[in-house]
């Protein structure tokens, strides 16, 4: 820039000036989203922390469930008058399950003349699940007194909240949701997802054992031997603990000479759960997978409960296989319906429950049943405590 003359009272100034920073240059928003519970559809009230990897982004929350990123476009995205980016972004919420938010900033033309950021993305974040339980009990005298073995289900949901001036039979909707264990481990679109009942056959006399720890997003197994293992083998940890048992796929092998010895697989897609060491790991076979039964709403990952438009071939599944157009392999989890039978001492537990904002409960012991209950969760308590009373 020109030189500039400043003349004050007493003296004369020459200014050389910086020419401008490119606006391309500077620190400004380049990933813009708002965050709200997919239940209320209003911004969350928990606290917010988000994360990035790139080391040029800083990530940033403000009211009203407001997020971004934050970077020079010109580091971030040096090629973007070729190329399109994909930014991404963990947000972690109090009371909700985390996300992995992907963007995409377009291609353009004019960069780097000029900048846009990437469109506004809003974000629904799901509710971390709570668990509906209590007491089948019929009404004795003054008091109660336990209905054993009763049958309680679901007989219907609702995704949000019914308005206050609608009838809330008038928008219930079937009870086609089941549970799942662990979480999902890749985004599923209701497009084109797929969920199948299928059984995972464990091999005769071809058990492994876990020769050291693995931390949840682990994706490295150290096993005790390889044998019969190779990539896409499918494996299911901790095979003897129903709550901790996960099936997961072997992506490579890497073993010595001897596959009798010790040796480390790396898994497909990190593991969900953690599992100590010693713990048996079972090398089973896909069997050919049961009715197909599309997803009715997209699903992200480590969601527990997912929403079908039908359960042929699920309500009596131990497992269900997950699969779709965009990923290259199915994924398995042990698969749960909200149909329980109480024990003997009427006491009754669901599997955990996300993703509704109402439901209907009913038990029946064979011969009478109870009035229906509608309840709302309330997802800041691990569990829900209702009984069911007989009259």
């Amino acid at each position: 820039m020109p030189i500039e003359i400043v003349d004050t009272e007493h003296r004369r100034y020459w200014i050389s000036p910086d020419d401008p920073v490119p606006s391309v240059q500077r620190v400004q928003t380049v990933v813009r989203a708002r965050l709200i519970d997919e239940l209320t559809q209003s911004a969350p009230r928990g606290p917010v922390k988000l994360g990035s990897e790139h080391r040029e982004m800083v990530a940033r929350a403000a009211a009203d469930g407001l997020v971004g990123l934050l970077g020079a476009p010109l580091r971030l995205f040096p090629d973007l008058d070729i190329q399109s980016y994909h930014p991404e972004m963990t947000i972690r919420v109090g009371g909700f399950l985390p996300r992995r938010l992907v963007a995409e900033v377009p291609q353009q033309a004019a960069f780097p003349s000029s900048f846009e950021p990437a469109p506004w993305i809003e974000v629904a974040l799901h509710r971390r699940p709570t668990v509906l339980a209590g007491r089948t009990v019929a009404v004795s005298g003054s008091g109660t007194v336990p209905v054993a073995n009763a049958t309680v289900s679901m007989l219907n949901l609702w995704r949000t909240p019914p308005p206050a001036n609608v009838d809330p039979n008038t928008v219930a909707e079937p009870p086609l949701i089941v549970s799942l264990s662990p979480g999902l481990y890749f985004d599923r679109g209701s497009a084109s997802t797929v969920l199948n009942s299928i059984d995972l056959t464990p091999v005769v006399a071809d058990d492994k054992e876990l020769r050291a720890k693995v931390a949840a997003g682990g994706t490295r197994l150290r096993l005790s031997d390889a044998i019969n293992l190779g990539s896409g083998s499918w494996v299911q940890v901790d095979a003897d603990q129903a709550e901790r048992r996960e099936a997961l796929r072997i992506d490579s092998v890497e073993a010595g000479s001897d596959p009798s010895h010790p040796a480390t697989v790396v898994l497909s897609y990190p593991c969900r759960l953690s599992h100590e060491d010693g713990t048996r790991v079972a090398r089973v076979l896909p069997q050919a997978p049961g009715p197909p039964n599309s997803l009715a709403v997209d699903a992200t990952e480590h969601d527990v409960c997912v929403l079908a438009t039908a359960l042929a071939g699920l309500g009596a599944a131990q497992t269900v296989e997950i699969s779709d157009a965009v990923h290259p392999f199915p994924e398995y989890h042990e698969v749960h319906s909200f149909v329980v039978t109480s024990d003997g001492e009427g006491f009754y537990r669901l599997p955990p429950l996300s993703r509704v904002a109402r439901v209907r409960l009913r038990a029946d012991d064979g011969m009478v049943q109870t009035d229906p209950l509608d309840l709302s969760p309330d997802y800041e308590q691990p569990v829900n405590r209702n009984d069911l009373v007989f009259d």
